[in-house]
This record gives structure tokens, C-alpha cells and sequence, in this order.
């Protein structure tokens, strides 16, 4: 036998199971943060990685700036260059884009 659904039945499921726009916007705030959350722990990791990176970077040109000095030196104590070449050379460093 089957029971029939009355109006009164269908409001109270309805009541008992509806969702509300409260309800809604409270999840829509938690995955927001949530998601917010994750994208700030890639970012802090992506900048970590870059500043790395570019440390090691500044190291090699520090080493590229010693040699290049050294280079003049020998040049300019062999007499293969002047002392104004050799000054010039000193300083033609290279470009670090920071």
C-alpha cells in the first residue's frame, strides 16, 4: 500500500532537508580559504625555490667579477694592456638583474 504525500508531508521534508543561503556561503567561505591556503603555501615555496636560485646566481657572478679583475691584472702586468685599459676593463662588470 501506498501512502499518499500530502502537502504537509512535502513542507516538512522540505524544511528538514533544504539548504540555505547561509549554509551555502559558509562553504563557499571554507573552500575559499581553503584554496587561498594552498596557493599561499605554492607561492611561499616558489619564492623560496627563486631565492635559491638566485643566490646561487649571485655566487657565480661574484666568481665571474674575481676572474674578470684577475684577467686585467695579468693583462696589465704582462704590459699586454694599459693601466687605462685595464681600468676600463675593471669596470665593464656584469649585469645582475635583481
Amino acid at each position: 500500500m501506498k501512502k499518499e504525500v500530502t502537502t504537509e508531508d512535502l513542507l516538512a521534508f522540505m524544511q528538514e532537508h533544504m539548504v540555505t543561503k547561509n549554509d551555502l556561503d559558509v562553504r563557499l567561505a571554507k573552500a575559499k580559504h581553503e584554496i587561498l591556503d594552498v596557493m599561499d603555501r605554492k607561492f611561499a615555496d616558489t619564492d623560496q625555490n627563486m631565492n635559491q636560485r638566485f643566490k646561487a646566481v649571485d655566487n657565480r657572478f661574484d666568481e665571474l667579477d674575481f676572474r674578470f679583475d684577475t684577467l686585467a691584472d695579468i693583462l696589465e702586468e704582462k704590459n699586454v694592456i694599459s693601466s687605462v685599459e685595464a681600468t676600463h676593463l675593471r669596470s665593464l662588470k656584469p649585469v645582475v638583474i635583481k
